[in-house]
């Protein structure tokens, strides 16, 4: 029984694998998946993060408990997603991260925020809770920002009761998770 590798690194190895990712850890929830996604970044007191306007109250909540300020930012009415226009007009030079959800199984303007992150330095934060499994240019979302951020709440595509994880392809930010 002690030689045998744990359910909880076996699952992140093989979540990470399905994703694309090359590191993954569960964590307890979604809503810490956000906070260790925020922290691992550096946000903190008085930094701005950008949030959608239709969403599960974490993601406004993770970043208030961080001592950061949501900025509420508009959706698509295509995507239910933010909206790429909206986000370029609320960022200030105190926005810290971008955190974009991809909601109801549509997915965020990825090439739009990537190219938004791109020019202005500002990480992407993907919430996945409600895309678990969706790709985009033949790459699973949440691989795509600096974190990727999942629920296994009781009511998301993938389920154990409660739980989350959290996935990243950056060492460094994976070693400030872990």
């Amino acid at each position: 029984y002690l030689d045998r590798e744990s359910f909880e690194r076996k699952f992140a190895r093989e979540f990470a694998e399905f994703n694309g990712a090359k590191y993954c850890t569960p964590v307890m929830n979604g809503t810490s998946s956000l906070v260790s996604g925020l922290l691992a970044l550096g946000v903190g007191f008085s930094d701005e993060v950008l949030v959608p306007g239709l969403t599960w109250v974490a993601c406004a909540s993770t970043v208030l408990s961080v001592g950061a300020i949501p900025v509420i930012v508009d959706i698509d009415p295509e995507t239910l997603c933010m909206s790429l226009d909206a986000a370029k007009k609320a960022i200030t030079p105190k926005t810290k991260a971008i955190m974009i959800v991809h909601a109801f199984g549509a997915l965020a303007d990825l090439g739009g925020f990537l190219e938004l992150s791109k020019q202005t330095g500002i990480p992407i934060i993907e919430d996945c809770s409600q895309a678990h499994g969706a790709k985009w240019l033949d790459q699973r979302v949440g691989t795509f920002g600096k974190v990727g951020c999942f629920s296994m709440q009781q009511s998301k595509l993938l389920t154990s009761g409660e739980g989350g994880a959290i996935i990243t392809n950056d060492a460094d930010l994976y070693r400030k998770i872990e």
